[in-house]
């Protein structure tokens, strides 16, 4: 069965993974940039990640609805791995506060077993 998380311990892996990169962890503070599999080019970097979703933040529009597939690169190792492949559907798409950038919410469809492990990982720091 499948374990589902309240809503405020969503919210705190949420923030453990934004800031997994941060003073006192394991690793320092760094940006982790989101490419599309496709085209090879950035859509900018990666802003939430859980094991169900992410968002992103770049100057990439991304079409609501359609489905990408993503490679993470993490500015460090984590177990052995420097980059994490997802398949993912756009949930939402809108202009940031920033005009010269864009915010994007997607809900994962796939990711293959050592990818979530390692994406476990880094939400629990």
């Amino acid at each position: 069965m499948e374990k589902v998380l309240s809503k405020e311990k969503r919210k705190l892996a949420r923030w453990r993974t934004s800031y997994f990169f941060r003073p006192g962890h394991k690793y320092e503070r760094s940006y982790f940039e989101v490419f599309d599999v496709k085209t090879s080019k950035s859509i900018g970097h990666l802003i939430d990640l859980t094991l169900e979703g992410m968002k992103t933040l770049g100057p990439i529009e991304v079409n609501r609805d359609e489905i990408y597939s993503f490679r993470i690169d993490l500015p460090k190792e984590v177990q052995g791995v420097q980059k994490i492949t997802v398949e993912a559907r756009c949930v939402w798409s809108e202009k940031d506060i920033n005009p010269e950038f864009y915010s994007a919410g997607y809900k994962i469809i796939y990711i293959s077993p050592p990818f979530s492990e390692i994406i476990e990982t880094l939400i629990n720091g």
